[in-house]
C-alpha cells in the first residue's frame, strides 16, 4: 500500500502546472529609490521580479530629509503619476505598497513624489 502511495503522489507530481511551481527568489534592493526631479517618474523596478515591497518613510528625515512628509505615488504598469488614478496608487507617509499579485513580472515599477530627492525603502525578488 505505502509504495502505490508513494507511486501516484510522485506521478501526480509530474503534473503540476508551471503557475503553480515553487520558484526561489533572492530579496534585493530595488534600482532606483529616489525620485531625482520631483514630479518626475522614475523606473524603481526593471526586469523579472516575482513581488515587492515599498515603504514610504514616516517623517521627511525617513524621506530622505526633505522639508515635510509627503505621499509618494507607485505604479506597476507605466508612468506614475502625482495623483492616485486607476493605475498610480498613492502611499502615505508610513505606509507600505505591495507589488500586485499575482506580480506582472515584466513591467517596470514607477515611482514619483512633489519632492525632489524624496527617498523610499523597496526591496523586490
Amino acid at each position: 500500500m505505502y509504495r502505490a502511495l508513494v507511486a501516484c503522489c510522485a506521478a501526480a507530481a509530474l503534473f503540476v502546472p508551471a503557475a503553480f511551481a515553487q520558484t526561489q527568489s533572492t530579496p534585493r534592493a530595488c534600482a532606483v529609490t529616489i525620485v531625482s526631479v520631483g514630479g518626475t517618474q522614475v523606473s524603481m523596478i526593471t526586469g523579472p521580479y516575482n513581488g515587492c515591497h515599498v515603504y514610504n518613510g514616516l517623517t521627511a528625515t525617513d524621506q530622505g530629509g526633505i522639508g515635510a512628509a509627503e505621499p509618494a505615488y507607485v505604479n506597476p504598469i507605466g508612468a506614475a503619476t502625482l495623483t492616485g488614478n486607476t493605475t498610480t496608487e498613492a502611499i502615505a507617509p508610513g505606509g507600505v505598497w505591495n507589488c500586485p499579485v499575482p506580480s506582472s513580472g515584466t513591467n517596470p515599477v514607477s515611482l514619483n513624489a512633489t519632492t525632489t530627492n524624496h527617498k523610499v525603502t523597496c526591496t523586490r525578488w
